[in-house]
């Protein structure tokens, strides 16, 4: 079984045994243009019979209907079409819990004139679509961030790695700006939390031990 995606009208293209099968959950289309046979379908099923390109209603959107599958303990979805032409035909589609969307050809029966299909699809879950909606400003933001500071880090290692053959923690970029930032997020911690410890922040601010670069020489002269 082979299948395309191509997320237009129809969005999947599949090609099963001798058919081809179109399928549109969304919204009718007409394939191919200009024939009348899949119009405003939701499945066609498309053959050559004699050397002739043959065109099948499968379903229609508006003749559809959910239907609780015993078997499985889903439900499937039921189209029905070509009542206009009288050639009427089905399709059975057992939809199925999954976290990206797929489709797949069970195959075509002649003698029930209907196609069968397996759908997955995260909506078929207990939670529904509620996983799936459109991401917020914040999620974008944060998944923008994350993506950066990986690739910041593993360009980094890769430059300081190929071009100054450095090794180890040596291959962090910017690895001093990391260590006293650390430092500083601790020693910002411990004075914001002094307060709620009881502590005096003043003094735990003066008990801080100062680097020894910072320190005053002592003073010999005259008082």
């Amino acid at each position: 079984m082979y299948m395309v995606n191509q997320f237009s009208q129809p969005p999947w293209i599949c090609f099963w045994d001798l058919n081809f099968y179109s399928f549109n959950p969304c919204l009718p289309f007409e394939e191919p243009n200009g024939i009348d046979v899949c119009a405003n379908v939701a499945v066609c099923m498309y053959r050559e019979v004699g050397g002739v390109d043959t065109y099948y209603n499968c379903g229609e959107h508006l003749y559809s209907d959910f239907v609780y599958n015993n078997d499985t303990g889903y439900i499937d979805l039921v189209y029905t079409g070509g009542y206009e032409l009288g050639d009427v035909r089905h399709t059975i589609i057992h939809l199925e819990c999954g976290l990206i969307f797929d489709l797949d050809i069970e195959g075509y029966q002649e003698d029930t004139r209907t196609v069968v299909m397996t759908m997955a699809t995260p909506c078929a879950c207990v939670t529904g679509c509620e996983g799936f909606k459109d991401l917020s400003a914040g999620s974008v933001l944060l998944i923008i961030f994350t993506v950066s500071l990986g690739f910041y880090f593993a360009a980094g290692a890769f430059y300081l790695h190929t071009v100054r053959d450095k090794q180890g923690r040596d291959m962090i970029p910017h690895l001093h700006m990391w260590t006293e930032l650390l430092s500083l997020i601790r020693d910002g911690c411990c004075f914001v939390l002094g307060p709620c410890r009881g502590n005096n922040p003043d003094v735990l601010y003066s008990q801080y031990e100062r680097p020894s670069q910072y320190e005053r020489p002592e003073y010999d002269g005259p008082v």
